[in-house]
């Protein structure tokens, strides 16, 4: 099962409030696509963090070490551009 990954949404108490299945298979490069996914889910209400981890069962709470983390945090700084310098006079 190393082709398939969940991304998992996680709110600030840490508990899983939405996830995703992904298939990916051998040869292609899914990571792109997985982190467009992942940068998405954390548009969810209440979710602040989004992880990557191999596929597991369905019952797990996947305690591990996630494959990727993304920060809500990071969602901001990617959406805005710098402002240019303002020149005074």
């Amino acid at each position: 099962m190393k082709d398939r990954f969940a991304i998992l949404a996680r709110d600030a108490s840490d508990q899983i409030i939405s996830q995703v299945s992904i298939h990916a298979p051998p040869g292609k490069q899914p990571l792109e696509g997985m982190m467009a996914t992942a940068r998405n889910m954390l548009r969810i209400k209440g979710c602040v963090r989004t992880e990557i981890h191999p596929l597991e069962d369905d019952a797990s709470l996947y305690g591990g070490s996630p494959l990727v983390v993304l920060l809500v945090q990071d969602l901001f700084l990617s959406d805005v551009s710098p402002a240019p310098l303002l020149e005074t006079l």
